[in-house]
């Protein structure tokens, strides 16, 4: 932590290595989340990831270290989705293209990671068929598995309205989760 927190001090002094580190090191989390966010869609998180990760860039020497960095990443990533989204009224599907698995590859030890796999497509699908407010609820608690506290302070807002949203939106997920019930027996 205390190598984190130095990574960010040099980072909001300029130190270009340092932001890179830093990023690099959470890469995998922030793509997980602007991934969910998306729908799925590989190659929409891709490009609201990496339109978040340059404004943040451009961005760092004023982040003030009132939050945590991660904090700080997610609502420039929230945000970049929200942006690109109401730019090109994103439809979060997903495309053959984007799902990234060699089949030639596959035996029947692979057949459960497949099917796995399919299932984890399909819950992105569905998320983006979900309104903003309760996909980033369950996102946030559910996939990043931020306590109700942390949730709210990302999506600005109370506490009672993230629980609010969360449990809405899970029946919202479960029932688009019945209508598509093959996938998820």
């Amino acid at each position: 932590m205390k190598e984190d927190n130095d990574l960010l001090v040099r980072a909001c002094g300029g130190d270009t290595r340092a932001f890179e580190t830093l990023v690099k090191s959470r890469y995998d989390k922030y793509f997980a989340f602007a991934l969910s966010f998306s729908g799925g869609n590989y190659n929409n998180a891709r490009d609201v990831l990496q339109n978040a990760l340059l404004k943040s860039f451009i961005a760092i020497k004023k982040f003030k270290m009132q939050s945590s960095f991660d904090t700080w990443m997610w609502k420039i990533i929230k945000n970049e989705y929200v942006a690109s989204a109401n730019k090109k009224n994103v439809r979060n599907k997903i495309y053959a293209e984007d799902l990234s698995y060699d089949f030639e590859d596959v035996s029947v030890n692979h057949v459960d990671d497949l099917v796995e796999m399919e299932r984890h497509c399909k819950l992105y699908e569905l998320l983006g068929e979900m309104p903003l407010k309760y996909r980033e609820a369950i996102v946030l608690i559910d996939i990043n598995e931020l306590s109700y506290e942390d949730a709210s302070v990302l999506a600005g807002v109370s506490k009672t309205a993230i629980c609010s949203r969360y449990l809405r939106g899970r029946k919202m997920l479960f029932t688009l989760m019945e209508k598509h019930s093959k996938w998820f027996v």
